[in-house]
C-alpha cells in the first residue's frame, strides 16, 4: 500500500467516525420507541454499512 492509500485509509476512517459519533448522538438523544429509517449515497453508503454491522445488528 502507497502512501497516498495509506493517507486515503485515514481520511476515509476520520469520515466513519464523525458518521458513528453523530448515530450515537442522535440514538442516546431520541426516544427509544421512535422508528427511523437510515439512508445514505455514494461514500456514506460504505459509512453506513459499517455502522450498521458495528452498531445496528443485533440490536432491539
Amino acid at each position: 500500500m502507497g502512501y497516498q492509500e495509506e493517507e486515503a485509509d485515514q481520511i476515509f476512517e476520520i469520515g466513519y467516525q464523525d458518521v458513528r459519533s453523530a448515530f450515537l448522538h442522535f440514538i442516546e438523544t431520541i426516544d427509544p420507541n421512535e422508528p427511523f429509517v437510515l439512508a445514505s449515497h455514494s461514500q456514506g453508503t460504505f459509512h453506513l454499512a459499517r455502522l450498521i454491522d458495528e452498531e445496528v445488528d443485533g440490536t432491539p
